[in-house]
């Protein structure tokens, strides 16, 4: 007989990011050049960025398109944008314009491509208020 096991819960990016921070909150969780957070701080930044999100009328089944290095933010657009059930569209930041044109054009409703300015580098210097900006 195959019965499904009590103790299982899928383990989906929202739902480790969650587990995570209960878990480990004051444990190191991105280190990203001189830039370093807990994952107390990222969880805290993920929520914040998915706030600004919905706040511009994304939600569920939107397609959002993410232009940025890897870097933190976008680890964060890879758990904010599916915990406000919106599905990530990852553009590299090295193809030509015709090549993210096509991209934005193919996946992204007109109106959801989302692009991030990060406010946190050493020249602003303000870790603590990211912003994010929908175009």
């Amino acid at each position: 007989m195959n019965l499904p096991s009590v103790n299982h819960e899928v383990l989906t990016p929202v739902n480790f990011i969650k587990r995570s921070v209960k878990v480990y909150p004051d444990k190191l969780a991105v280190v990203n050049g001189n830039k370093r957070y807990t994952y107390r701080e990222h969880y805290a930044r993920i929520n914040r960025l998915a706030s600004a999100l919905k706040k511009q009328g994304i939600g569920r089944g939107d397609k959002v398109a993410f232009i940025s290095p890897n870097t933190a933010p976008m680890l964060e657009a890879h758990f904010a944008v599916p915990m406000i059930g919106a599905v990530l569209v990852t553009v590299n930041i090295r193809l030509s314009a015709s090549e993210v044109s096509y991209i934005l054009n193919h996946s992204v409703k007109s109106g959801t491509a989302t692009h991030y300015h990060d406010h946190t580098t050493e020249r602003h210097n303000n870790e603590t208020n990211p912003q994010y900006l929908v175009d």
